[in-house]
């Protein structure tokens, strides 16, 4: 046996995010919440940015927040014609929506 979570295989259009790639543990944090859920909760509430982006953020963050020990890691395959958002900025949605 190994410590840590099983591999999972997403599906097509489907996310995977770990807080840590494999062979790294991840870590507590000295605040309330672990590096990788603080650095997840700030970026996710920020508007405008797709999840590919967010998700890139939030891994530079963790890094930056461990000195580098911990690395978060996204697996999956997300479809290329529609864009995901947490938060969406109300001007940058209407002018998607705008005829051309």
């Amino acid at each position: 046996m190994t410590r840590g979570l099983a591999s999972v295989e997403p599906q097509a259009g489907m996310l995977v995010v770990y807080a840590a790639k494999a062979g790294q543990f991840a870590m507590d944090g000295t605040g309330m919440n672990s590096p990788f859920v603080t650095a997840f909760s700030q970026r996710m509430s920020e508007p405008g940015i797709e999840i590919n982006k967010v998700f890139r953020l939030v891994r530079d963050d963790v890094l930056e927040a461990t000195s580098g020990q911990q690395e978060p890691f996204i697996y999956g395959s997300l479809p290329g014609r529609q864009d995901f958002y947490f938060a969406t900025d109300i001007n940058t949605a209407a002018a998607k929506e705008a005829p051309k």
